[in-house]
């Protein structure tokens, strides 16, 4: 089965596709021990982090989609700056207890930009326990992160566009980062 793409896929650069996947295991990392300001480190200045609503429709209805009409998440690193502060605070209730997350990231495909940046796509599912609570909360969708080099040669990201693959979300809120 032969996948067919509109993006050039980087040519024999196991490095980097290694770096990438090296990044988005450390960001997992610290999203699931809760270490939030050392995440914002990895955001550009400029970086935006979205997660529209999924518009889910009948393969019948051929009205125009409405895409980024509806945001679970629209920020920049400012605003998820003062929601980190939020969070942190004694009477952000919507974390208290802390959730225990488990960021599962697959299905990798690294693509070099022709602005220099790094296309990273990936799934991603996220398992969501909270205090007593018997089951997970699960979410599952697929991510495209821009990723870019700082001024030190890390790798940051600059944009991240989250598309969970429900509409309606089977948990009372999401105060996790995706």
């Amino acid at each position: 089965m032969t996948l067919i793409t509109t993006t050039t896929r980087v040519a024999s650069t196991e490095q980097l596709y290694g770096e990438v996947f090296d990044w988005l295991v450390d960001e997992s990392v610290l999203l699931d021990r809760g270490l939030l300001s050392e995440w914002l480190d990895l955001l550009t200045p400029d970086a935006t982090y979205q997660v529209p609503v999924r518009d889910i429709r009948s393969r019948f209805d051929t009205t125009e989609r409405r895409t980024g009409e509806y945001f679970h998440y629209d920020e920049t690193r400012s605003s998820l700056a003062v929601r980190l502060r939020r969070i942190a605070e004694p009477t952000a209730w919507a974390e208290d207890p802390r959730s225990t997350t488990r960021h599962l990231v697959s299905n990798l495909r690294v693509t070099r930009l022709e602005s220099g940046d790094v296309l990273a796509e990936s799934y991603l599912v996220l398992l969501r326990h909270r205090g007593q609570q018997l089951d997970y909360e699960i979410l599952s969708g697929e991510r495209r992160d821009v990723l870019r080099r700082g001024d030190d040669g890390r790798l940051l990201l600059a944009s991240r566009v989250v598309e969970l693959d429900r509409s309606s979300l089977n948990m009372v809120n999401l105060a996790v980062f995706l």
